[in-house]
């Protein structure tokens, strides 16, 4: 795949990828290194990338071969989807009242095709903070259960966190129907 600017110039799309990585990584690690004074190698860290369900399988190929290519190896790379995130981020923070087993839609603007089946929906990202959104989804959905955490729009941001911070939580919500 290749990337052409606005003047017509052409850079493999990896290349570019794996520039942005490393400056983000150093930047960060900068940062980290000036607060809490941790020299590289002294600390663990986990780079979370959040990549949208539609090409979570591609996207995350590319996006790890360009990571390997900037010197992070693969056990320090967690891939995401947004509902994913959500789903952590809400599991975790907001909805102790959610019974365990309870089949729950997270709504980011994906299909999801099996919603007849849902009876609890939760709205997460910056649309859901919108009240046209909100009264649409609460008109289409009207028996239904729906929740809008407070700062819903951090749901996603939160919830990659969190899959960083406990991968073995993620792993085990990832591999259930979230994912489906």
């Amino acid at each position: 795949m290749v990337l052409v600017d606005a003047t017509g110039k052409s850079l493999p799309a990896c290349h570019v990828f794996k520039i942005f990585i490393e400056a983000f990584v150093n930047y960060t690690m900068q940062i980290i290194n000036r607060e809490k004074r941790l020299e590289k190698g002294h600390w663990m860290w986990t780079l979370v990338v959040n990549v949208t369900a539609y090409l979570r399988h591609t996207g995350e190929q590319f996006l790890r071969s360009c990571a390997e290519q900037a010197g992070i190896s693969s056990d320090q790379l967690i891939f995401v989807t947004e509902a994913e995130a959500a789903f952590m981020s809400c599991h975790q923070d907001h909805f102790h009242e959610l019974k365990d087993g309870a089949e729950c839609m997270i709504v980011h603007l994906e299909e999801y095709k099996d919603a007849h089946k849902v009876k609890e929906i939760v709205m997460v990202g910056d649309f859901s903070e919108c009240s046209l959104v909100q009264n649409a989804v609460r008109q289409t959905f009207s028996n239904r259960n729906i929740t809008i955490p407070t700062d819903s729009g951090l749901a996603v941001m939160k919830g990659a966190v969190t899959c960083g911070n406990q991968p073995y939580r993620y792993k085990q919500i990832s591999s259930s129907e979230v994912r489906k």
